[in-house]
């Protein structure tokens, strides 16, 4: 039963624990992302021995539980996109691409179950092609969705207020050991050549922490169209219709979006 008020018990024990950080590792070790390597150069192969994962398992084990694990900043790169600009992403170093894998699947769930059903970016289970399955199924003969406004947040990922995002995590209780990992990430900073460039909005787009983030951060403005349009019952619908204001609905895939409606292009 989905209970959104419900607070959970601290989860920072489980960062620490032998097999969760094991975990994490092999989930960064299989990414094929892994292999850039961050601000010290720790490439993929330095991690690849039983001997390597075992030490670096133990040492990162004792830096979470004692609190002196701090994040290095991350290796910003710049790729191309197909129309002309370019992507910053942030490389972190390998051993900080575990810790955030390790907070990943503690947030994850956490969170997953509050997401509203038009939101496909970043979840389990989910993907693009499930964006153009919900379209088909609002514009078909039945329900008509006849308008469609498609629009996208600018550097969403780069926008993202932390201090909108703070309360947003503390209502789960997620403990204070565990967001204090989190924000050390968030505000490790950022090297572009030899520049270190502070960060204290947004989160690095490409770490493995920041899609769970978006995906805790961006549901609000799911909810705020959700409130007045989506959660209206069929009668309310009825009583709407005769003066051309149809219900909405919300597609959403991270940062992309499409709005429709049922009714007028005056109410679009």
């Amino acid at each position: 039963m989905h209970q959104p008020a419900h607070r959970f018990d601290p989860l920072s024990r489980l960062l620490c624990q032998r097999a969760w950080i094991a975990t994490a590792l092999r989930g960064v070790l299989a990414n094929p992302g892994a292999r850039p390597p961050g601000i010290d150069g720790v490439t993929k192969s330095h991690r690849s021995s039983e001997e390597a994962k075992s030490t670096l398992i133990q040492a990162m084990g004792q830096e979470l539980r004692d609190r002196s694990f701090r994040p290095s900043p991350v290796r910003r790169l710049s790729l191309p996109k197909s129309h002309g600009t370019q992507r910053p992403l942030g490389i972190a170093t390998r051993k900080d691409r575990v810790v955030q894998m390790g907070l990943k699947m503690v947030l994850e769930p956490l969170w997953e179950s509050d997401v509203l059903n038009g939101s496909n970016g970043f979840r389990p289970g989910r993907r693009p092609l499930d964006c153009l399955a919900r379209l088909d199924r609002y514009s078909n003969e039945r329900h008509t969705y006849c308008w469609v406004m498609e629009g996208d947040l600018p550097a969403a990922f780069d926008r993202l207020q932390q201090t909108t995002l703070h309360p947003l995590l503390a209502q789960r209780r997620a403990d204070q050991r565990l967001l204090a990992v989190l924000d050390r990430c968030r505000k490790a900073g950022m090297m572009q050549g030899e520049l270190l460039i502070r960060t204290e909005i947004g989160t690095p787009q490409g770490a493995i922490g920041s899609p769970v983030l978006a995906n805790i951060y961006l549901p609000q403005l799911d909810r705020y169209g959700w409130t007045p349009y989506g959660s209206l019952d069929r009668k309310v619908k009825e009583r709407r219709r005769p003066a051309s204001q149809g219900p909405c609905a919300l597609i959403r895939d991270a940062d992309d979006g499409l709005l429709l409606t049922h009714g007028s292009k005056q109410e679009a």
